[in-house]
């Protein structure tokens, strides 16, 4: 009795199950009759699922199982019906003229195909701080005591790979950028003075990417800057009621060395990065000169401020956005 109860039961289970053939590339197996259900799992094209027989006549969607037993469903246009009857010529082909499950892309691709790439320029922004420089004024009187600060200097950069590099390591651009800083300083016989600076910089730049990691990038940078430089000196000679300040400028070159490193999952977007590393800033002696008119000629010896080859190290700290 029990051996024809298993019969009658297959035999109904096999009646009842309807079978379909995938007809296009990847068909998704979804948890809901309506596009916005959860993709349970992918068939791809040829395969063969179960097709629950009670469903066979819903509007848009066959009713079938996950491998876990899980009810699920599938677009009917997505199905070729197995009928083993008459009728089989009846309802969709295999043949799929456009699937919109297809991603894959027919060779060789045609000249006006759209592609993109991963980013390549980059353009940066960053500030540095650095110990200011200590070529001054030549005074007449003593220099007792003196503070040459820190200066600050905001750049902004344009970054292009190199043709022949395919690592995408070698880049080169331009930059540009301004820095003020102030030192200060008591002379003997009460006289006080400031020397105020700022300058203007532009010219070409170089960095190299010596390591590469999934999270962070370490880069060398070279720059090499032609400045123009205005230095405001005030003097105020507080024993004779003196008091006056002059305007010197002129150009002078400036090579930068840095190491930055840069953190490339930092924020939400995979095009900007943060960076920050140590800098070298090297300058090359050079002559800043004023008009020589004078109002009070006994505080101004010379109308040049000489400086000489100096370096100071600072640190910067900045923003990459890839395009």
């Amino acid at each position: 009795m029990i051996k024809k109860l298993l019969l009658l039961l297959l035999f109904t289970t096999s009646v009842l199950a309807t079978d379909g053939i995938i007809r296009v590339h990847e068909a998704p197996v979804i948890s809901k009759p309506h596009e916005d259900g959860i993709i349970l799992m992918k068939l791809r094209k040829g395969t063969k699922i179960y097709l629950h027989p009670n469903y066979l006549n819903e509007e848009a969607y066959y009713v079938t199982l996950t491998r876990d037993g899980r009810k699920a469903y599938i677009r009917k246009d997505f199905i070729k019906l197995i009928l083993n009857n008459e009728s089989e010529d009846l309802g969709h082909t295999i043949y799929v003229k456009n699937d919109p499950t297809d991603y894959v892309i027919a060779e060789p691709l045609p000249d006006e195909y759209p592609l993109k790439g991963r980013p390549l320029n980059r353009s940066q922004f960053d500030l540095i701080f650095k110990k200011g420089v200590s070529s001054r004024y030549a005074y007449n009187s003593e220099v007792q005591q003196e503070s040459t600060g820190f200066e600050g200097s905001l750049n902004v950069k344009y970054l292009s790979p190199t043709t022949f590099d395919d690592g995408h390591r070698l880049y080169y651009g331009f930059f540009g950028g301004i820095t003020t800083g102030q030192a200060e300083y008591r002379l003997s016989g009460d006289i006080f003075t400031t020397e105020s600076n700022i300058h203007y910089t532009f010219g070409p730049i170089v960095s190299y990417t010596f390591h590469k990691r999934q999270y962070f990038e370490i880069e060398s940078m070279l720059q090499v800057g032609l400045n123009y430089q205005r230095r405001f000196v005030n003097q105020d000679d507080q024993t004779n009621g003196l008091a006056e300040e002059k305007l010197f400028s002129g150009l002078f070159f400036n090579v930068r060395l840095s190491i930055n490193l840069s953190h490339k999952k930092i924020f939400d977007s995979p095009s900007f990065y943060l960076y920050h590393g140590p800098v070298i800033d090297i300058r090359l002696p050079s002559t800043l000169e004023s008009d020589g008119q004078f109002i009070n000629s006994q505080l101004w010896p010379d109308n040049k401020i000489s400086t000489n080859l100096e370096g100071t190290f600072g640190y910067n700290v900045g923003f990459t956005y890839r395009y």
